[in-house]
């Protein structure tokens, strides 16, 4: 296991150039922060679409290193945060997994973003496709005889979030007690982690994630509203699951089970860019898989373009359909040929593509631009 930790940078050092300034002008809006008080909105936790575009760049950007990761969250508006990322990697195990664990300065909010497959790993790739089932125990009826109710979850992506929950709990408990989840020095860390008390402790937790660390989110929520031993903890700070281009985790009567516990149907966000071909994976002949919670289908920028979904995702009965989706990426770099209608199109899985479109309008991208490119073709 592989511990290391960055701080954030200080708004200074984000704006060298430009003077300090907290109101809500046009001028300053297109800079950095992006949101003046990020915190504030993650832990009202009703304003969705700030939200969500916050947790699209948390799940984007834990792509790169653990200091990219807290300066972006910086720049979105979580100034001087603490950022923990834990990796382990087990090749003959099919585990390449990274978890990051990001706390605001006060301590009031937390959230866990886990990397998604990357494209240069190839072991990560095996773990997407490892879709044998694993029958995994969760006490979803805590008011019978014997809570414990065994589903079956994809293999790959339950022992992938499985191998570095220890780290993530203990760094919640402490954000629970009001700790700081590192001693704030960048570069490793223990895994004790901090002993600093910050001014609150936890008050919003989010989990989130992009394609693979979707699905690793997923689970992850699943797992600390089920438990009691973590229910009891962290149940009433858990503000929402949020993930983007995530493929199903478990069987349909998972699914259903999750979407009768409220807690889980109720905050569980579920976002698909136009033609992704993820969120309809794994495919119907390697066994019956299914979505929980809310999906939000995104045609383009803006949240003129993002609409609830009348039924979740189904999974593809048809895989020889999916050979589109890498010829889709060819055919939209070339204008004359970017119009022709394919059922999947790879290029509309990639994090870019969902952080452009959750961005809302007017409002300034994560690096700080007003106008920019927004994913229109």
């Amino acid at each position: 296991m592989l511990i290391t930790t960055a701080v954030a940078p200080a708004l200074a050092d984000l704006r060298p150039v430009q003077p300090i300034d907290t109101s809500e002008s046009a001028e300053v809006r297109a800079t950095f922060p992006v949101y003046q008080d990020l915190t504030s909105a993650l832990v009202d936790g009703r304003d969705r679409a700030v939200i969500a575009h916050a947790l699209s760049v948390a799940a984007g950007y834990v792509y790169s290193d653990v200091e990219t990761e807290s300066t972006m969250m910086a720049r979105m508006g979580l100034t001087d945060n603490l950022c923990v990322a834990a990796t382990m990697s087990v090749d003959a195990m099919f585990i390449e997994t990274t978890a990051y664990i990001i706390q605001s300065a006060d301590g009031r909010v937390v959230i866990v973003s886990y990397r998604g497959t990357e494209l240069t790993n190839s072991i990560s790739w095996v773990a997407d496709a490892d879709v044998n089932t694993d029958p995994i125990a969760f006490q979803f009826g805590r008011d019978v005889a014997d809570p414990s109710e065994s589903y079956a979850i994809h293999g790959g992506f339950y022992r992938n979030v499985r191998s570095t929950r220890y780290v993530v709990v203990e760094a919640l408990k402490r954000a629970a007690q009001g700790l700081a989840i590192h001693n704030g020095v960048a570069g490793d860390a223990e895994p004790a982690g901090g002993t600093r008390r910050l001014a609150h402790r936890m008050e919003s937790l989010y989990v989130t994630g992009h394609s693979f660390g979707g699905a690793q989110a997923d689970l992850l929520a699943v797992m600390l509203m089920t438990d009691d031993r973590y229910h009891e903890r962290f149940g009433k700070q858990f503000k929402g699951l949020y993930t983007f281009g995530q493929p199903m985790v478990g069987s349909p009567e998972f699914a259903a089970r999750c979407d009768r516990l409220s807690v889980l149907a109720h905050n569980t966000f579920r976002y698909k860019y136009r033609h992704d071909p993820v969120p309809h994976l794994p495919p119907r002949v390697t066994g019956e898989f299914a979505h929980h919670g809310q999906e939000f289908h995104l045609s383009g920028p803006g949240d003129d373009r993002i609409r609830v979904a009348c039924r979740n995702t189904g999974q593809e009965l048809f895989p020889s359909r999916l050979l589109w989706a890498p010829i889709g990426f060819v055919t939209r770099q070339i204008p004359l040929l970017a119009g022709i209608p394919l059922p999947y199109n790879i290029d509309d899985h990639f994090p870019h593509r969902y952080i452009a479109a959750l961005t809302p309008p007017g409002r300034a991208n994560e690096f700080g631009d007003a106008e920019f490119y927004r994913g229109d073709d």
